[in-house]
């Protein structure tokens, strides 16, 4: 019998011993940690930001606008941000053709990035953007007019050929407004006259860019 106590008591021990190591792996870092940060970012971010429409003048193509090449969109109705900050309708939002920070998958891709707000007194502000969806060219009247029903819950877009042979990815955590990419051939083209659905906040950094206005006194 005392044989039998001391080894009872030496498995026990030994068993004492190896939980903590268990518990340390189960709660060590991993992709489940580093996706909850992300998506925490994202909410963050997601909390100041307002839906909006803004119409693109112009047709992107990836055969033709290049890495750091510029862009346009106007903004459809007035927007409030959550700082305060009264974005007119008309607005110019403005932005550049980047690198794809998501690392979307395909045969080709093409991002973009809105990072500022032009204003009809020449002041310049700093804002970010995600593009959440794609409505394409009409002739509708303002009664038929597009909207946008995004709300801070949806933080990640995947949208399936959002227009020929292209599919739409943006992340609301991304640097990015929105990756597109082609399945069934090079080229990425988004049509001018399509209406950009987008989710707008201040600049996350709240810093100004170097080509901007001064903000007027």
């Amino acid at each position: 019998m005392k044989i039998d106590c001391k080894t009872l008591a030496l498995t026990a021990v030994i068993s004492a011993l190896s939980m903590p190591a268990l518990a340390q792996s189960a709660s060590g870092p991993g992709s489940q940690t580093m996706q909850t940060s992300a998506d925490s970012v994202g909410a963050n971010q997601a909390a100041q930001m307002v839906p909006a429409v803004a119409t693109l003048p112009h047709t992107l193509d990836a055969d033709k606008d290049h890495l750091d090449s510029t862009f346009q969109a106007e903004l459809d109705h007035k927007i409030t941000l959550s700082d305060g900050t009264v974005l007119p309708s008309h607005t110019v939002l403005s932005g550049k053709i980047t690198r794809d920070d998501m690392q979307a998958t395909g045969k080709s891709s093409f991002a973009l990035r809105i990072d500022q707000a032009q204003l009809k007194n020449g002041k310049t502000l700093p804002i970010k953007a995600t593009i959440v969806d794609i409505a394409h060219p009409t002739f509708s009247t303002d009664e038929y007019a597009v909207t946008n029903d995004w709300t801070s819950q949806t933080l990640t877009v995947e949208q399936l050929n959002v227009v020929s042979g292209v599919d739409l990815y943006s992340e609301i955590a991304s640097n990015d407004s929105a990756v597109f990419v082609s399945t069934k051939k090079h080229d990425v083209k988004v049509p001018a006259g399509s209406e950009l659905k987008l989710a707008i906040g201040p600049a996350s950094d709240a810093s100004t860019p170097t080509n901007s206005t001064p903000a007027a006194n």
